[in-house]
């Protein structure tokens, strides 16, 4: 199940919704397209596995739907891992998770295993 304006994410990712600390674990692009039939909005962002941040892209002057069709292009504001580290930590503390200020990644590769696990557990 390809969708071919999103052929450039890498798998897994993070959902990551403004002002929302919880934090998505989208798996595969299945799992995007499971998602993104609730509750997406156009301010929403995703972080892949190689650490590349997209946004939603929307055609000049066109109406954000959720229902329709959906595709991100690259953001002018990535994300470094620090950034992504707080993140995780948040929705790890929201999770029910304890000592998450002890969490610790040197890659994206370990981010998103904590995250796996985070979901997992």
């Amino acid at each position: 199940m390809n969708c071919d304006k999103n052929m450039h994410i890498r798998w897994p990712a993070l959902l990551i919704q403004k002002d929302q600390a919880e934090l998505v674990y989208l798996a595969s692009e299945h799992d995007w397209l499971l998602e993104r039939l609730t509750h997406i909005e156009q301010t929403d962002r995703l972080l892949d596995a190689s650490g590349v941040t997209y946004e939603l892209a929307l055609a000049p002057h066109s109406q954000f739907q959720p229902d329709k069709q959906l595709s991100w292009q690259l953001s002018d504001e990535p994300l470094r891992l620090p950034q992504i580290l707080d993140l995780v930590r948040q929705h790890a503390s929201l999770s029910g998770h304890c000592c998450t200020a002890k969490l610790r990644a040197e890659s994206m590769e370990q981010v998103f295993e904590i995250m796996k696990f985070l979901e997992e557990n």
